[in-house]
């Protein structure tokens, strides 16, 4: 399996909310050109359900996860 989904989660103090659950998805790669100058489409999303889920296809990726031959 490749994966190539791009999403950034924030647990914590966000924009001086404490405990706060945010999830950044989308198209752009994690560069200067990426985010600020090329066409590209970015999701914000505020809500902790949806994080959670977010951290649980991480982990299950991430379990599932072996180092190539």
């Amino acid at each position: 399996m490749y994966l190539h989904s791009k999403y950034l989660l924030i647990e914590g103090n966000y924009f001086n909310i404490p405990d706060d659950k945010v999830v950044f998805t989308g198209s752009p790669n994690y560069t200067i050109d990426g985010l600020r100058y090329n066409d590209e489409a970015l999701l914000k999303i505020e809500n902790p359900q949806v994080h959670d889920q977010y951290r649980q296809n991480f982990t299950d990726a991430w379990n599932a996860s072996a180092t190539p031959n």
